[in-house]
């Protein structure tokens, strides 16, 4: 199976992120409430230890529909071994992982705005197209807002871990996931702007 190294410090970029396997293909992403004085909170409970003692490369936090999924871009382009985004649920306040969900599936119209999502501030725009391309072909979008047992979710990890198919069912999805191995170009080193 075709794996490359990553960059050094390719999941540190993100706050709200903890790394763990760099080679695996899968992210776990869980929306949280924004924490106004930090910008974003890490995850919390029980979900992050079983994804990463499952072999997931990162846990991240997901806190806005725009910042938030800057992030989540970042990271993902940086490590081409990252193949699948894990979507948790439930979904935050501000519907953060729908909106990280339709950016997958849809992408963004012409005002950079994330395509069937209503709320005016889900827009990427400082995201680069060929950024948000490379994001968009590289990794897919396993779509588990209805899931939050961290039992289940460290069941996907696994399953796209596995070096032959494996069906996996939650709630609505089901999938028959392998690790595809590393996407074919380099490393994308791109950071959302400071704010």
């Amino acid at each position: 199976m075709n794996k490359v190294d990553p960059p050094a410090g390719w999941a540190s970029q993100s706050e709200g992120c903890t790394p763990g396997n760099p080679y695996s293909p899968v992210i776990l992403v869980i929306p949280v409430e924004p924490v106004a004085e930090l910008g974003s909170s890490a995850p919390s409970g029980e979900a992050t230890p079983a994804a990463i003692d499952a072999g997931a490369a990162a846990v991240m936090a997901l806190s806005t529909p725009n910042v938030g999924i800057e992030r989540v871009v970042a990271c993902v382009v940086a490590n081409p071994n990252v193949r699948y985004l894990l979507v948790s649920g439930p979904d935050n306040s501000s519907r953060s992982g729908a909106a990280l969900v339709s950016l997958c599936r849809l992408g963004e119209d012409l005002h950079r705005h994330i395509e069937g999502v209503e709320d005016p501030t889900a827009a990427i725009p400082d995201v680069p197209p060929h950024v948000l391309d490379r994001f968009r072909a590289q990794a897919s979008v396993l779509d588990a807002l209805c899931e939050s047992r961290p039992s289940a979710l460290a069941d996907v990890v696994r399953a796209c871990c596995a070096n032959f198919p494996s069906e996996v069912t939650v709630g609505e999805g089901r999938w028959a996931l392998s690790d595809p191995g590393a996407w074919g170009g380099e490393p994308v080193l791109w950071a959302p702007p400071e704010r």
